[in-house]
């Protein structure tokens, strides 16, 4: 999969593939979470709200809570899927959906919608956390498409080209 992410058509493959995976572990992670998973994942909440529209975010506070519902999750095949999605390989995938969202001004509902995926599992109620989580990816998936249909296509494929994909070199830029 390191290579499996060359545009935008891909781009919202992957994200259509992480919703089905990563709301059913959402679920499954609401079932019987573990008091101090909680409150990382409510750290990581609060870390994101904090970073919003700043330079931390290259820290990608969003992508590390995707990261810890997985590791809340007792489903072992639920999260070999899910880890597969979320390897580090394709970190650079998140920074350009990062990118597509800052310029849409969407972080905050970024933000808003982890919460509401937070607020269901803490509230160990497993369709509610899948539903939240579904409603995430929706969300994400109509920004990336309304960038594209917006005249941004180029914009994405430039920076899912540009950006790094973990062993080939960053790609130079051109000088004019």
């Amino acid at each position: 999969m390191q290579h499996a992410v060359r545009d935008t058509k891909d781009l919202l493959d992957l994200l259509r593939a992480r919703s089905a995976v990563e709301s059913a572990v959402a679920g499954d992670a609401a079932r019987a979470p573990e008091e101090g998973r909680l409150r990382g994942l409510r750290d990581l909440c609060d870390q994101h709200v904090r970073v919003v529209g700043s330079a931390p975010m290259i820290e990608q506070p969003g992508l590390r809570f995707h990261r810890a519902i997985v590791d809340m999750s007792t489903n072992r095949i639920l999260k070999v899927a899910a880890e597969m999605m979320l390897a580090p390989h394709l970190d650079r995938v998140e920074a350009v959906l990062d990118t597509v969202l800052a310029t849409r001004r969407d972080e905050e509902n970024v933000v808003a919608e982890h919460q509401a995926v937070l607020d269901r599992i803490e509230r160990r109620d497993p369709a509610g956390a899948e539903e939240a989580m579904r409603a995430h990816f929706e969300a994400m998936i109509a920004a990336v498409e309304t960038s594209i249909v917006g005249g941004n296509e180029v914009l994405v494929q430039r920076l899912l080209d540009w950006v790094p994909d973990g062993d080939q070199p960053t790609k130079s830029v051109r000088q004019y």
